[in-house]
Formats: C-alpha cells, sequence, structure tokens
C-alpha cells in the first residue's frame, strides 16, 4: 500500500492532505479543514494582517492598586469592556497614574491605531480617533498599527472583524480553552480577503451608513421609552417633586418621634422623599404593595440540577422594559407549590446590585413549572383589585426608582427584600385606567421593540451585503 492510500475503512470525506509549507505553526486538522471551507469561496485574494499591521498587546502586569488614578490627574486605561458598538466607550473608565503610563510605553495607544478584544469579548473593535487623550491598554486588548505600507484600510478590517465572515475567519482562528481568546501571534495568521482601494472604500461606507441608521433607530425607541414616565405622570396628575441638591436644600430637621423606631441615616428623611409621597397621597389613592397582593416572597435556595420538571428563572433572566428572557434555563430540585410562578406574577432583583437597574417583569404563561432564585423576588397582584401589568408598570415607573433609592439607603450590599418591597407606595386609579393605561405603554414598548428589531436588520443586511461583495455575488 503506497503512503497516500487509504484504507476502505477509512470516511474519504473526514480525510484531506496540506503541504507542509501552508501550515501555519498549527497542527489541529479542524484548524485547517475549517478555514479551507470558508476561504476556498472568496473572490479577491488572501493577505495576513501582519503583513499590514504591527501588532500588539497591552499591559501585562496586574494593575497595581497605587497606580490607579483619576481622570483629572492619570492617563485612561482601556479595557476590552471599553470597547463597544465600534467605538471606546466612557462607561466607568479606569485611569492610571502618570508616573506608571510613562513606564509602561511599550503600552500605549495613538490616533488611528486599531483595537480588538483578544479576551473575554472577542471581537470587539475601535479606531482610536484624532485627538483623543493619551492612554494605554490591559493585555485583553490587542494594537493593530497601521504600517506605511498596507493592502488593509484598517477601517475596512474594522468592517471584517464585525461581519459574519470575518466572525467566522476569527473563530476558526482563536484558540479554545477555559478561556476564549485570541492570541498575537493568531491575529498575525489571520488571512482576509484584499479586494482593491475603491471596493474596501464602498464596503466601508455600506457598513458606515447601516450603523447610522442603526443608532437613528435606537435613539427613537429610547425616546419611546423614556416618554413613558412621562405619559404616566400625566395620566395620574402628579407633578414631580423638583430637586435640588444645594447645601440649602441637603440641610434639613426632623423631629424624633418622626425617626424614633426607624431609620437614623439623613438620605431616609430627605425632603424630596417627604415631598414625593405628599404628591402621590394628595392626587391619588395609594396603597402600599401588601394590600394589593397575595403574596410577596423570595425565591428558593440553590440545589439545582442538570434537569428537572422545576424550570429556574435568575436575575440575568430578568430584563429591561417588562421582558424575560428564557432562553438560559437552569433548573432546581424541588419547589414548593407556593413559590411556583402563576401567570402575571411580577418578578425582580431583590438582593445585589441588579437592584439598581430597577427591572420588574411580569411572568408570561409558559409551558412547564418555574420559579426564582433566592436572590429574585416575586409579587403576585390581588387581580380583583388591580392590573398586574398595571402595577408592574407603576413599578418601573420613576414612581418607585426613587422609593428604591430611598430602601437601599447607603453603602453595602443592596438589598430590598419582600419586607420593603410591600411598603412600596402604589398610585390606584379606576381598573378600567388601569387597563387603559397599561394597553398604551404596553403599545409604546411594542413600538420600541420594533425600532430595536429594525434596527438590529439594518446591520444584519448591510453585513449579507458585504459578504456577498467578498464572496463575488454582488455587483461592486
Amino acid at each position: 500500500m503506497s503512503p497516500f492510500e487509504l484504507s476502505q475503512a477509512v470516511e474519504n470525506l473526514k480525510v484531506f492532505f496540506t503541504n507542509f509549507s501552508d501550515l501555519d505553526g498549527r497542527y489541529d486538522p479542524e484548524f485547517y479543514r475549517s478555514r479551507e471551507k470558508l476561504i476556498k469561496n472568496f473572490f479577491y485574494p488572501l493577505d495576513k494582517i501582519s503583513n499590514s499591521f504591527f501588532i500588539k498587546d497591552g499591559d501585562h502586569d496586574k494593575l497595581p492598586v497605587d497606580a490607579i488614578s483619576d481622570e483629572l490627574e492619570g492617563k485612561r486605561y482601556l479595557r476590552s469592556q471599553d470597547l463597544k458598538n465600534n467605538e471606546i466607550i466612557s462607561a466607568n473608565p479606569v485611569y492610571v497614574s502618570s508616573e506608571y503610563f510613562k513606564k509602561m510605553s511599550r503600552c500605549h495607544i495613538y490616533a488611528g491605531d486599531l483595537l480588538f478584544s483578544i479576551m473575554a469579548s472577542v471581537g470587539a473593535t475601535a479606531i482610536v480617533p484624532n485627538g483623543f487623550p493619551s492612554c494605554m491598554a490591559n493585555r485583553a486588548v490587542g494594537i493593530l498599527r497601521p504600517k506605511k505600507y498596507l493592502r488593509f484600510l484598517p477601517e475596512y478590517v474594522q468592517v471584517l472583524f464585525n461581519s459574519n465572515v470575518g466572525m467566522a475567519l476569527i473563530n476558526i482562528q482563536k484558540r479554545g480553552g477555559i478561556q476564549q481568546r485570541i492570541n498575537l501571534a493568531d491575529i498575525g495568521q489571520l488571512r482576509m480577503p484584499v479586494p482593491d482601494e475603491n471596493i474596501q472604500k464602498k464596503i466601508i461606507d455600506i457598513y458606515s451608513n447601516a450603523l447610522n441608521l442603526k443608532k437613528e433607530k435606537e435613539v427613537a425607541s429610547q425616546s419611546l421609552l423614556d416618554s413613558i414616565d412621562t405619559y404616566l405622570l400625566n395620566e395620574l396628575g402628579i407633578i414631580f417633586p423638583r430637586q435640588d441638591n444645594s447645601l440649602d436644600e441637603r440641610m434639613f430637621f426632623s423631629s424624633v418621634k418622626d425617626v424614633s423606631g426607624g431609620r437614623f441615616d439623613s438620605d431616609f428623611h430627605r425632603v424630596f422623599y417627604k415631598d414625593l409621597t405628599l404628591e402621590l397621597l394628595k392626587k391619588t389613592k395609594v396603597e402600599k404593595i401588601k394590600d394589593i397582593s397575595l403574596a410577596v416572597f423570595q425565591g428558593v435556595g440553590k440545589d439545582e440540577v442538570s434537569f428537572s420538571e422545576f424550570k429556574l428563572l435568575k436575575v440575568k433572566n430578568i430584563k429591561q422594559n417588562n421582558e424575560i428572557d428564557f432562553s438560559e434555563i437552569e433548573y432546581i430540585k424541588h419547589v414548593p407549590h407556593r413559590k411556583i410562578l402563576c401567570f402575571n406574577d411580577i418578578i425582580s432583583p431583590f438582593i445585589g446590585e441588579a437592584i439598581k437597574q430597577y427591572k420588574f417583569s411580569s411572568f408570561v404563561e409558559r409551558q412547564g413549572k418555574y420559579t426564582v432564585d433566592n436572590n429574585t423576588g416575586v409579587i403576585r397582584i390581588n387581580t380583583s383589585l388591580c392590573n398586574p401589568i398595571y402595577v408592574c408598570d407603576i413599578l418601573n415607573s420613576v414612581l418607585v426608582k426613587f422609593q428604591i433609592d430611598r430602601y437601599l439607603g447607603g453603602g453595602g450590599v443592596p438589598f430590598l427584600g419582600a419586607s420593603r418591597v410591600k411598603e412600596i407606595l402604589i398610585p390606584i386609579v379606576p381598573i378600567e385606567k388601569q387597563n387603559e393605561i397599561a394597553a398604551h405603554i404596553q403599545s409604546i414598548r411594542e413600538q420600541a421593540a420594533e425600532l430595536q428589531r429594525e434596527a438590529v436588520q439594518i446591520l444584519e443586511d448591510a453585513k449579507v451585503q458585504i459578504e456577498r461583495m467578498i464572496l463575488g455575488d454582488s455587483e461592486v
């Protein structure tokens, strides 16, 4: 039998040959099988990223506590979570001292650099804009710095990294293990299709226009959601008290009888909270949650199993805008009957930082038996007294957000708990009005959700068009 003959017992479709000169420092056959299956369809020639970019990453050292600074005195320290929606975002930024920044010159970032997440959220990108303040990165951020002569426009590479084709190439190239990541060497070995510059620019324009339209849809969607509080306050005839953080307004007196047996922290007794309560009592009939509910309780303990008839919802399943994500369901051994969710039960985080996201969602009818974990609470509304959807809308409104802030108080782990939830004040209007308000807010949420779906579809359509151009299935 010659060296290239296979036994008849071997499935030919599972065997392939490649030249030793074509190996890119890897010997796992699945890598080459997947890559060749994909790139054989490309219309344009391929080139390695390393031929057009210098490739490096950020600081490998653990950031010392004494190196952390602030915006005024320090320099920005970028992490993978700072790359989002093709931009460098400013949520929860980290800064390092000027001394530490100077010491880590290898990790400095400059305008025009293409940043690329190589850990955790693999694939997130941003191009550093002109005028961006001096900054550096940690090891989770790859830095692609354009060479003098390059075949790829950086913006084109960014589009590819966000396209279905680019992600397929990245997924083939990245190495597995406990934490999904792509190594610097892998980035350099990525072979991407190289159309001429005019076509690259056209692809950039298609993607940029789609991103702009997507953002417009998202802004319109958020504007609709933001209008819910205004609508609700108008319908209830409630004028939201003015907030004044001046020193004079932060100073007040309270009698001992007003605080005895209760809270002694000054924030709980702020004038604003008292004004809000008085406005509620003056304009509407008000009931506490405990007076309009059949039960308020926390979920069950942690005895999860791989499969059971009892399905477990956690804080991660509760989304904004009265939505529940049923895509990632866990299971639990046993649930007391009283803690099995009923149709229109309201669920929300009761313990932890997630409380500050103010998420209450009504449980829609689903096949099977559901419950929640013990970080999550359940409010079971008495439907003979109130429309549960109306109550859920109130709970998600500004009228309750400030009540929650009042109960949470200062530091420590945020804790709401059943006892505090029972004390939340809910404005009560006739049931017909509750139904009308609930229906109108649901309509607003549906319009906002449709705009969000359109935003996603606009970008997906652009990705499909770009993919066809790269594969030569579309006129350019």
